[in-house]
């Protein structure tokens, strides 16, 4: 996805080149009802190709289709911006137009390229996941308040459409090795339902000793307590 973004943005590059080239040495266009069908049917054929990508690429979170999907996008706005020169010219004979339009295409491109340029970079250097989604893992667990004392150590990433989750979580030292378990695959599996299985999850489990041996009677996270 990285690469293909990168060559996006070097084809807007080379739209804004021939744009500037345009913009200084306007040129006459020959046979231009015949473009203008050529390019309506090319826009239609990009068209379809980019609802089918981009909808695989929101289906399986895959930034590859997404990126090939943009791809597809901008052959549409590519399209569109020359079928709308051409009638202009055509009807107005103003040449300046094709230049004009060109610039438009070219930074739309590259603003939408960037955003995912960023994307695909973030997925490489293994940055966090966003904010919005580390408060949806932390709200989840906060479900399981009764047993869990505090969360810690929560580590994430993202590689493809596959989320890492890595934290430690403290429980009553009393509770026996199966109820934690037990409470490793709740929680789990809770946060798995947020994005769709689409999850790898480590949770490390910490026997809590603030109570010391009077943990049965004092401690409200006691298995005994809470009976």
């Amino acid at each position: 996805s990285l690469l293909e973004s990168m060559l996006l943005l070097a084809a807007a590059g080379f739209i804004f080149y021939e744009a500037i080239q345009r913009s200084v040495n306007p040129q006459p266009i020959d046979h231009s009802f015949i473009a203008i069908a050529v390019m309506a049917f090319s826009l239609i054929v990009s068209y379809g190709v980019f609802i089918h990508n981009n909808r695989a690429a929101k289906q399986v979170d895959s930034s590859a289709l997404a990126v090939n999907a943009l791809h597809f996008l901008a052959d549409v706005l590519t399209a569109v911006a020359v079928i709308i020169g051409l009638i202009i010219i055509e009807l107005t004979g103003w040449l300046a137009v094709d230049a004009i339009v060109a610039f438009i295409v070219a930074v739309y491109i590259s603003f939408l390229t960037w955003k995912q340029l960023k994307k695909s970079i973030s997925e490489l250097v293994d940055i966090q996941l966003p904010d919005n989604e580390i408060e949806l893992i932390k709200n989840s667990i906060k479900n399981f308040d009764d047993r869990v004392i505090n969360l810690h150590n929560l580590r994430t990433r993202k590689s493809g459409p596959v989320r890492h989750v890595d934290f430690h979580m403290m429980v009553c030292q009393t509770i026996t090795v199966k109820d934690s378990h037990a409470l490793c695959d709740q929680v789990e599996n809770k946060i798995r339902s947020l994005f769709g299985g689409q999850c790898s999850i480590q949770a490390h489990v910490e026997p809590c000793d603030q109570h010391g041996n009077t943990c049965k009677t004092n401690c409200p996270y006691s298995p005994q307590n809470r009976n």
